[in-house]
């Protein structure tokens, strides 16, 4: 369960599936800073406080949550959305985390 309440943020530290190189990333420890849920193909997707995920498969309600998916979850760390000026969730995100930059994301083993 990911949650995202005023005022506290939940801490959490994220391993995410390489799919194009077929191996895990492990990122460093982040700031869960908005979550949403695209529930309808081609509308804005939905801010929410929490999110339940389904191993295997996505975030629940999503309209991603599959397990033929191979784009299950898309994590992005807000400094990055704020450097590109994208507003949350406008490239459908569903968790955007900061302190956690991908670009210093290593491989876990």
């Amino acid at each position: 369960l990911f949650t995202r309440e005023s005022g506290l943020r939940a801490k959490t530290s994220i391993t995410a599936w390489d799919a194009q190189h077929g191996r895990k990333l492990r990122m460093q420890q982040g700031t869960i800073v908005n979550l949403h849920i695209a529930r309808i193909k081609e509308t804005p997707s939905d801010p929410v406080q929490e999110a339940s995920a389904l191993s295997g498969m996505g975030l629940e309600g999503d309209r991603s949550c599959k397990a033929s998916n191979p784009r299950q979850v898309l994590v992005m760390d807000k400094e990055t959305l704020e450097e590109l000026q994208l507003k949350p969730g406008q490239i459908k995100e569903n968790i955007a985390v900061q302190g956690s930059t991908f670009f210093l994301a290593q491989l876990a083993f």
